[in-house]
Order: structure tokens, then sequence, then C-alpha cells
């Protein structure tokens, strides 16, 4: 084993900012999808598509960042 000092030498992300993330050592810095933004706009194409409104657009949500001890 190496003695890598986190997150001083090492700094360490996760992704889908579980639970899990606050019980590591160090807790694990994250980052999220906005499932809110996503819902709503999932939502929002299915109205447009049954009420045979224009659904040709694109969307681009941004990931939420949930700063720990590992960065």
């Amino acid at each position: 084993k190496k003695k890598i000092n986190i997150p001083s030498q090492l700094a360490v992300l996760g992704f889908d900012n579980t639970s899990f993330c606050d019980y590591t050592i160090p807790p694990l810095s994250s980052f999220a999808e906005d499932v809110s933004g996503i819902t709503k706009a999932l939502l929002k194409l299915t109205k447009d598509k049954l009420t045979e409104e224009n659904t040709d657009r694109q969307y681009l949500f941004q990931p939420i960042f949930t700063p720990r001890e590992s960065t």
C-alpha cells in the first residue's frame, strides 16, 4: 500500500452523490444530475408531444457539485 494523502496529494470525486459519499474517509466530493430539471423538461416535452407542439429542442443541464473533504 502506498501512503497517499487525500486530498493534499490526490483529489477524488464521486458521481451521483449517493449517501455513501458521507460515510467514506474522507467524505467524498461528488457530482449529481439535476433530476428535478430533467423531470420538468421531460414532462414539458411529453405534454408538447401530446398536443403536437414543436418538440425539436435541446436542453443542457448543469451537474450539481457537492464539495466534501476529498477535494
